[in-house]
């Protein structure tokens, strides 16, 4: 017996790394909709396509990548909003410059609280 609370290794990966979903119009037949490891493709009665999942093991590392760019660009935005700033205090006032940076600062601003509110507070429940 396995005491340890970590999953067999053999066991996780032995679910297929995709599976498909029929489409919508399967609710109306007397199955149901169905899972399948295979894409069926299309409905040949309503056109609609199998809807795709895939393992969250599988694609958890490139999802963390994703968002850890987004949270570096919304950053790096951020910093270049600042620096536009502070060449509009050394430049002439003009009310037209003026409007162009409260405009940069608030979609900065809008950016970065955006993607904070993206991010997951914990992990997803998977059970």
């Amino acid at each position: 017996m396995n005491d340890d609370l970590t999953p067999d290794s053999a066991a996780v990966h032995s679910d297929p790394e995709r599976i498909f979903l029929s489409p919508a119009c399967d609710d109306y037949s007397d199955e149901g909709r169905t899972w399948c490891s295979e894409d069926t493709g299309k409905c040949p009665d309503c056109g609609d396509p199998t809807v795709e999942y895939i393992r969250a093991d599988i694609c958890s590392e490139r999802i963390a990548a994703a968002e850890k760019a987004a949270r570096v660009g919304a950053l790096e935005e951020a910093a270049q909003v600042k620096i536009r700033l502070s060449n509009l205090a050394s430049e002439p006032y003009s009310f037209e410059l003026f409007d162009a940076g409260r405009q940069a600062k608030e979609d900065a601003i809008r950016a970065i609280i955006a993607d904070a509110e993206a991010q997951p507070g914990t992990e997803p429940d998977h059970g």
